[in-house]
């Protein structure tokens, strides 16, 4: 039977492991190579990816949920920053495509990934159990 507290635990989860993995993987590029890194968005790419897929595999009755909650702390970050910046706002859209492009990237890898890994868990559970 499922509970609210269930519900709640899976959210936490996946809100929580998004704001560790942003605060991990952003202070080891300012730490290590700095904020300007060609390599920065793969990583953050691949790990919104694997870590999606984790957390779908770990909640499969959740699936693309898990990424929605796993990027939420990084769609907020975004949001508070184009409303909250000193600077106006960014009219010049063909300088603002790129950072758009980008935060799509990782939300669409947060949300594969989990799919991903809820199908796999799925299929590899029914692939145990014929008869199930």
């Amino acid at each position: 039977m499922y509970t609210w507290k269930q519900g709640v635990v899976w959210r936490v989860t996946a809100f929580l492991t998004g704001v560790v993995l942003l605060v991990v993987i952003l202070s080891m590029f300012e730490f290590l190579l700095g904020t300007g890194s060609r390599i920065m968005l793969p990583v953050l790419v691949g790990s919104y990816a694997v870590v999606g897929a984790i957390l779908g595999y770990s909640f499969p009755d959740k699936g693309w949920r898990s990424g929605f909650w796993l990027i939420a702390s990084f769609l907020l970050l975004t949001v508070g920053n184009a409303l909250f910046v000193g600077s106006g706002p960014p009219w010049e859209w063909q300088r603002e495509l790129k950072g758009l492009l980008e935060a799509a990237a990782i939300v669409a890898a947060a949300f594969v990934g989990a799919a991903l890994g809820s199908f796999l868990q799925r299929h590899l559970t029914k692939s145990q159990h014929p008869n199930g």
